[in-house]
């Protein structure tokens, strides 16, 4: 996958990955490269958290988020709403 990355110094970067532009699902990344080896991107998503919850939720995953994941080869969940 082509990785993309504009750190402006900001607060305001973009991530494209294969010309899709993840970075309203991007809280922020770690870049890894050594020479003769490939580089490794990890992305640290938006996503909610709450560890105070116990029992049936509606999980709501940002429309950035979402997008970022399809990208990386997420395929979403159907759910009884969309059936």
């Amino acid at each position: 996958m082509r990785a993309e990355i504009d750190v402006n110094g900001s607060g305001r970067g973009i991530v494209r990955l294969d010309g899709h532009d993840v970075s309203m699902g991007v809280r922020g990344f770690t870049l890894s490269a050594a020479v003769g080896e490939v580089s490794r991107l990890d992305l640290e998503l938006v996503l909610f958290e709450d560890s105070r919850l116990s029992g049936d939720v509606d999980v709501i995953v940002p429309d950035g988020t979402r997008d970022a994941l399809i990208t990386l080869g997420w395929t979403p969940p159907t759910t009884d709403k969309e059936s």
